[in-house]
């Protein structure tokens, strides 16, 4: 069974959306992304010096419970 999530970025067939809004789908605040991030819990992609995006294939993930 698929499952739907929806996302408030407006361009719905972006592959990825930033720490913040991961948090929020998961019910997280945004430090413990971050620090889940580090111990390499949740796969993230550095953008910039101070951007991090996950991909929705990770919010799955971790939505479904697969965080190792």
């Amino acid at each position: 069974m698929a499952m739907l999530i929806e996302y408030d970025h407006p361009r719905s067939e972006c592959l990825t959306v930033s720490v913040t809004e991961a948090a929020r789908i998961w019910g997280f605040s945004p430090q413990t992304v971050y620090n889940a991030i580090k111990s390499g819990e949740i796969k993230a992609i550095r953008i910039s010096a101070k951007r991090m995006r996950i991909s929705k294939k990770e919010v799955e993930r971790v939505l479904k419970g697969r965080v190792q």
